[in-house]
């Protein structure tokens, strides 16, 4: 759920003459929006080549939102759809991902309709290194804005020494604050996360962002993407009636076997006898 007051604005309402009739306080407007969405591994392909073979994976994911929005008195409600796909490869360390984004809804406040920013992303990312000491990602991702027929795109690239101490440098395309960003990351006992980031522009004052983070629990980057084991349920009458049936399949002596007798060894002739 995303939700966002634009605050109050002063109304001033005039007679005929120009005087004040009357003032209130009104709000500004007010935008809600509700969004669920699932995603899943739908396939894997497995890839062979000469010296190494790779394992590909295939992720879908749907999603969909309801969008209210308010300006002064006027309200307008409209429903939209989000789908994404992503092929990655654990063992080659690279990745692709492509999205579309807001599909299908308009604003409508009083005649006009006005359609959400309907928008394709597509980006190529790839990780590498010696996972212990260093590590470094490189990407390159765009995106079209289908009804204001503009495109973006962005450079990145990430480094991080002993898992602990990071640098990022990335510069953004045909945007209007386009420009140069870098910044640092800092990571301790790979939870606790301190990140500052800085970006260039050309008319307003260079941005300065800090986040703080803590993850809960989380997955290896090496695990990720592998295949699982299959769960297997242990039913306790399956296990025993099992047992069971391997206990009457076994044959009962009323009197213990009888010894085999011995069998003089043959004279060896110098090939061993498994392979027979």
């Amino acid at each position: 759920m995303l939700y966002s007051q634009n605050g109050t604005i002063e109304v001033n309402r005039l007679n005929a003459n120009g005087s004040l009739a009357a003032a209130e306080s009104l709000s500004a407007g007010s935008d809600l929006v509700l969004s669920g969405g699932y995603a899943e591994r739908v396939g894997m392909t497995p890839l062979e080549l000469r010296d190494a073979s790779y394992q590909i994976d295939h992720y879908l994911g749907v999603g969909g939102k309801f969008v209210r929005s308010t300006i002064v008195t006027k309200t307008a409600t409209t429903l939209a759809a989000d789908v994404g796909y992503l092929v990655h490869s654990p063992e080659a360390g690279w990745s692709f991902g492509a999205s579309a984004l807001n599909v299908g809804g308009k604003i409508k406040y009083d005649t006009e309709k006005e359609p959400l920013p309907t928008t394709f992303r597509g980006g190529f990312a790839w990780q590498g290194g010696v996972p212990s000491v260093h590590n470094v990602i490189g990407s390159v991702d765009g995106d079209y804005l289908v009804h204001e027929r503009e495109w973006h795109a962005n450079l990145g690239m990430e480094y991080f020494w002993v898992k602990t101490y990071g640098f990022r440098l990335g510069y953004q395309i045909n945007r209007e604050d386009a420009g140069l960003t870098m910044g640092f990351g800092l990571r301790w006992k790979g939870r606790f996360l301190l990140d500052y980031a800085w970006g260039l522009a050309k008319s307003l004052s260079d941005q300065h962002r800090i986040t703080v983070s803590y993850r809960f629990g989380g997955v290896p980057p090496s695990q990720r993407g592998r295949q699982r084991r299959p769960f297997i349920e242990s039913v306790p009458e399956r296990d025993q009636l099992r047992e069971r049936n391997l206990e009457d399949q076994q044959p009962r002596f009323s009197e213990p076997p009888p010894r085999p007798r011995a069998v003089p060894r043959e004279r060896s002739t110098g090939v061993p006898g498994w392979i027979y």
